[in-house]
């Protein structure tokens, strides 16, 4: 199950995997060549599509953490969904939308 302390962890996992996301809105700019690169890294691997999932999940708590900084807003949970961030106006889903860039 989803909780705020999950996505807390996936941040931290993703800054320690790559130190270059430092939480400012400027980092997100980052996000779409890091993925790309671990895309081609991981072609061919065996474990491509699991790990693929996993920096598809950092990557996206990533991204609706430094929006909900930036913006405000509030993490929803619901089960059997990937979580998504509702912010003033918007409501998004942060690992949906990296989900859908790798497509």
């Amino acid at each position: 199950m989803w909780t705020s302390e999950l996505i807390a962890q996936y941040v931290a996992d993703l800054q320690e995997y790559c130190g270059r996301f430092d939480g400012s809105l400027e980092s997100l700019s980052l996000i779409e060549p890091f993925l790309e690169h671990e895309r081609e890294k991981l072609a061919g691997h065996p474990d491509q599509e699991k790990r693929l999932d996993f920096v598809t999940v950092c990557v996206g708590a990533y991204f609706g953490e430094v929006l909900r900084a930036a913006v405000g807003g509030e993490w929803r949970f619901l089960e059997g969904f990937a979580p998504t961030l509702e912010g003033p106006g918007c409501t998004i889903s942060p690992i949906g939308r990296v989900t859908k860039f790798l497509e």
